[in-house]
């Protein structure tokens, strides 16, 4: 493929001439030596993680694990935590994405700004998939944003959430996600953190058909 590299897997690739509005860094995914490599096509998935910067490791391992493109918030650079600015973030989001079609890995705060991405490049979408919903952090009226998933067919969507996540249970997800929309699904983990190491799980539902 014109302006990209190979690497070994599981190291960053740069995307400089592919139908990319601007160069952005992604990931092959991680494979075991005699295991099939994992990576049907080259359709951009972009990971918007939790705000803070300890959620920066996150974001890097699912991006080298999936095989994905991280986002870093500018904050971050400064190794802080900060206030995501949602305009800013969204402008750099639609750039990577550049009108191409591609899927979504949004965590926590990162979740609502996919939802303001799939505002504005809903019609490109492939899969979105939502895990740590932060519904003890926004007032209703931000939550109100979710609203933008009954754009899009159910089987698009998949959801997780940490039985007793402090920053919403799944009980409380599923009855917040119940009033949008019903037959979205989501999946119940076990965890009592905010923590969201499911890249099998990812991976599987970006493979279906």
């Amino acid at each position: 493929m014109p302006g990209m590299s190979l690497p070994s897997r599981g190291s960053g690739i740069i995307f400089s001439n592919c139908g990319i509005s601007t160069p952005v860094v992604c990931y092959l995914p991680k494979v075991e030596k005699g295991v099939q490599f994992p990576y049907p096509a080259l359709m951009l998935t972009l990971i918007l993680g939790g705000g803070s910067f300890k959620n920066k490791a996150w974001v890097e391992e699912m991006a080298q694990t999936l095989g994905a493109t991280p986002q870093f918030y500018d904050y971050w650079s400064e190794q802080k935590d900060s206030g995501l600015d949602f305009d800013l973030e969204t402008n750099k989001a639609l750039k990577t994405l550049g009108g191409q079609p591609y899927n979504l890995l949004i965590k926590s705060v990162g979740s609502l700004l996919g939802m303001r991405v799939l505002e504005k490049a809903g019609g490109k979408v492939n899969k979105i998939i939502i895990c740590g919903f932060p519904l003890h952090d926004f007032p209703s009226e931000e939550l109100e944003r979710y609203k933008v998933l009954n754009s899009f067919p159910v089987e698009k969507i998949r959801c997780f959430q940490n039985n007793a996540d402090p920053h919403g249970s799944y009980q409380e997800a599923k009855t917040f996600l119940a009033k949008i929309n019903p037959d979205i699904q989501i999946v119940e983990k076990i965890g009592d953190n905010h923590n969201y190491p499911y890249p099998e799980d990812f991976q599987a539902f970006l493979s279906e058909g």
